[in-house]
């Protein structure tokens, strides 16, 4: 290989597959990375990183990588972060590839700090001891350096959800927004509101973010104002929430005025999709207008926020919407959206990602304008899914990939593309949704088989991220109804995934839970129809006619005969076998004293007759009784 393209694929993050050198074995892998040599160790890496799942003896790959985490060369070093994360799943030692990307994340370079975090993201809930796992994140947190301490929180946001003790791990983020350092206060009061939604008492959780509401750093205040539109959904007593936000809309400071208005905007789109009448759902969307017109205008007296508002994005967005909805202007409107949302991501870092997403909002609003009457719910589970959508590209507004590299990485997972990937998982689904259906024929499940392999269908039209959380909040619909029609010992483990999918953020993590539902479904259906089958046969006559098996029904009152005969005792049976060998040792006894008879007289004719039966009827009774106990 090139030493140039071998550059290339380090500094890129080892995306070009297609430039991957193919060696021939993993034992060539192994003598190059044990090389003295940097472009061979180089090489080594590479191909390891690349066709890790391939090779045969992961525990030896693990090994390799290991070696290389303190090499002095920065590019292995970055190389060994990036492929901790692909095989820390298989290494039998975690304990050590943990330390090693604990080690890795002290980096002084900050490109292997960066893939270092992003591996002990997908590392932590593979490995056994999380609460010691946990403290060492606590400790990333708290380390001097800014950068270790950055990409800690990072860490920090993405793992909680694993941690097995979260009302202790809530505590430790509470103490780490009371730091004097301004990077961890801040990323401490981003966890709550990313995590909001695993912890379990969430009242308790509630007192805990008002209680920073009334923070004298205005700092910590601007940040708990962005993240309470983020737990407003998950919050038991909305009014609590909606008057801390109101007040914080009311502050000398700008920039608080902007968040809690932005949140405000927030909380009533949820509200709207939460509607249970069109008036209110109207009401609630006119209200969200309001707040993030109020945000917006901030924005412009105030033009050093410009960049950091992201109701700049949406605003105009739902403007068009409403205006579909309820105004039937259809004629300019996605022209008037497209020219707004297009200035508001100019001198954005990440213009073309963003100017993707408006293409595929605007995509939306002509799917509205077309449409010539749309069904209520529908309308409800169509916002929810553009909020979502829209909400994830405008936090790209205020993140930068120098920045916060691993934060503008997990945005734009947000905003998939459809690729090869997910449309296997897609197909899967389309397979399992296509059982699901079969299975539930003729059951009182028939109806939600039929709509979940309908949903399913609709996949295969798919072609935008829009599309795809459209699809899967009509899936998630569809599998809940499934759910409380199951008995309560049936449905516990699906049912919990489900749930989990529910508050899943990122539309391509839904999807495979979505697919493991089905799967779960499909086996707990399986069961019950061997059940069913096995009535069935206890209630019909099978029998063998012109080559093929048919089904013959009983009348019902050999039916009732059938199922009382299965409640009789162990006795009956036994009796009925005796009445079988007895008949059929009388009859063969019975011939033998006839043949008896031509004998001469002095051959005890009797005796013999007794003898025979008594042979006869032990024989016959063995037999028959090991056929009945089959």
């Amino acid at each position: 290989m090139h030493p140039h393209k071998t550059e290339t694929i380090l500094y890129k993050g080892l995306y070009l597959n297609e430039w991957c050198h193919k060696l021939a074995n993993q034992a060539t892998i192994h003598k190059l990375i044990h090389s003295d040599k940097i472009e061979e160790r180089r090489l080594g890496i590479v191909d390891l990183h690349h066709n890790f799942n391939d090779l045969p003896d992961k525990k030896q790959a693990c090994e390799d990588i290991h070696r290389l985490i303190r090499d002095e060369n920065r590019d292995l070093r970055m190389c060994a972060a990036m492929s901790l994360g692909v095989a820390f799943p298989h290494c039998t030692n975690k304990k050590q590839a943990w330390e090693d990307i604990i080690i890795l994340i002290k980096d002084t370079e900050y490109q292997v700090q960066h893939w270092a975090a992003n591996s002990l993201c997908g590392a932590f809930p593979y490995i056994s001891d999380k609460k010691q796992a946990w403290k060492d994140i606590i400790q990333l947190v708290n380390d001097e350096d800014n950068k270790v301490l950055q990409f800690g929180i990072i860490s920090l946001s993405n793992v909680f959800r694993y941690v097995d003790d979260k009302n202790q791990a809530w505590e430790d983020i509470i103490l780490l927004t009371k730091s004097r350092n301004m990077f961890t206060r801040s990323g401490a009061v981003y966890a709550m509101g990313a995590n909001f939604r695993y912890v379990n008492d969430k009242n308790q959780a509630w007192k805990d973010v008002h209680q920073l509401t009334l923070d004298e750093s205005s700092d910590l205040q601007w940040n708990i104002a962005e993240i309470l539109g983020d737990i407003f959904p998950y919050f038991p007593t909305e009014n609590q929430i909606l008057n801390d936000l109101n007040r914080l809309a009311l502050d000398k400071i700008s920039g608080l005025r902007i968040s809690a208005n932005y949140s405000l905007g927030r909380a009533s789109i949820f509200k709207a999709t939460e509607a249970e009448n069109k008036e209110d759902f109207r009401k609630e969307l006119e209200n969200a207008l309001k707040f993030f017109e109020k945000s917006a205008n901030e924005v412009n007296n105030y033009s050093e926020f410009l960049i950091r508002n992201p109701a700049s994005f949406c605003l105009p967005f739902y403007r068009s919407l409403y205006s579909l909805i309820f105004k039937n202007q259809t004629e300019a409107e996605v022209k008037n959206y497209l020219s707004d949302a297009k200035s508001a991501v100019e001198g954005s870092e990440s213009k073309e990602k963003l100017l993707d997403a408006v293409k595929n909002l605007a995509n939306a609003l002509e799917e509205i304008q077309n449409a010539h009457k749309v069904d209520f719910n529908t309308l409800k589970c169509d916002l929810k899914a553009y909020t979502r959508y829209c909400e994830r590209a405008a936090e790209l507004l205020v993140t930068t990939e120098e920045k916060a590299p691993l934060a503008t990485k997990l945005i734009k997972k947000g905003l998939p593309i459809v690729d090869e990937r997910i449309k296997e998982i897609i197909a899967e689904i389309q397979e399992k949704a296509k059982s699901l259906h079969k299975l539930t024929l003729d059951t009182p499940l028939e109806d939600l088989g039929k709509e979940v392999n309908r949903v399913s269908q609709t996949f295969s039209q798919i072609r935008d991220p829009i599309g795809l959380e459209k699809g899967f909040i009509n899936m998630q619909i569809a599998l809940s109804a499934i759910c409380a029609k199951m008995p309560d010992n049936e449905r516990e483990e699906a049912c919990e995934l489900l749930k989990r999918s529910n508050d899943e953020p990122y539309i391509e993590d839904k999807i495979s839970l979505i697919n493991m539902i089905l799967s779960k479904f499909l086996s707990q259906l399986n069961k019950k129809d061997m059940t069913k089958i096995q009535i069935k046969i206890e209630n019909s006559q099978i029998a063998l006619g012109n080559g093929n098996i048919q089904k013959v029904d009983l009348p019902t009152e050999l039916k009732s005969e059938v199922k009382s005969g299965q409640k009789r005792s162990g006795l009956f049976n036994f009796m009925n076998i005796s009445a079988i060998a007895a008949t059929l040792s009388g009859f063969v006894t019975l011939i033998i004293s006839e043949i008896l008879n031509i004998f001469p007289e002095y051959y005890n004719k009797h005796a013999i007759s007794i003898f025979s039966a008594i042979v006869i009827f032990t024989i016959v009774l063995i037999i028959m009784r090991k056929y009945y106990n089959k």
